[in-house]
């Protein structure tokens, strides 16, 4: 009797773990390219997004805080169609790319049916576009942050109104190791040929 009921206690253990497991939502800001840019340059930010289990929305949305003197947001696309990717359910409808002086959205989708269930992995919901501030020092690391507040502007992926940003730091890009190799071979030359003419 007692090992039934540790069996039975175990199997609810695993079947509550896997239904939990499968509820995962997640949202990720990445910078396209090298993290590690000059000053003034325009760099892209992807919006990607995991939804694998059984959340339901008809709406989600995600900004990006606009951090005066640091760099100037433009949004860029063109955005993804929920309804053409993976097994997402149909519906789905680009909303406004709008940027003000304080945010610009990443990505902004609706949908007709209501509830919708996602399941979607890695999926790029939102590009936009960031020219960093010419003036900014060597050493200095700009941040993109999502929006969190008022709460109808702030991100909403699935019910996750929080998620981590992405930054980039302002610097000397290093060359490849290729572009390296042949500088130095090009110094090299330079400093053969100097020394046959003496």
């Amino acid at each position: 009797m007692k090992r039934t009921s540790i069996l039975a206690l175990l199997g609810l253990a695993v079947g509550f773990y896997a239904v939990s497991a499968s509820a995962t939502v997640s949202v990720s800001l990445n910078v396209v390219g090298p993290t590690t840019v000059p000053a003034g340059s325009v760099i892209t930010l992807q919006g990607v997004v995991t939804a694998n289990g059984s959340e339901t929305d008809d709406t989600i949305f995600g900004a990006v805080n606009d951090v005066s003197g640091q760099f100037t947001l433009a949004s860029g696309g063109p955005q993804v169609s929920l309804g053409t990717v993976g097994t997402m359910s149909t519906g789905w409808v680009s909303g406004a790319m709008t940027c003000t002086t304080v945010w610009c959205a990443v990505f902004n989708q609706i949908n007709s049916i209501n509830p919708v269930t996602a399941g979607v992995t890695n999926l790029v919901i939102g590009t936009l576009t960031a020219t960093l501030n010419s003036s900014l020092a060597n050493g200095t690391v700009v941040n993109f942050n999502w929006r969190t507040s008022p709460s109808t502007q702030r991100f909403d992926w699935f019910g996750l109104t929080n998620a981590p940003g992405a930054s980039v730091t302002i610097g000397s890009v290093i060359p490849e190791p290729t572009t390296a190799a042949l500088l130095g071979l090009g110094i090299f030359g330079l400093a053969l040929s100097g020394r046959r003419r003496v």
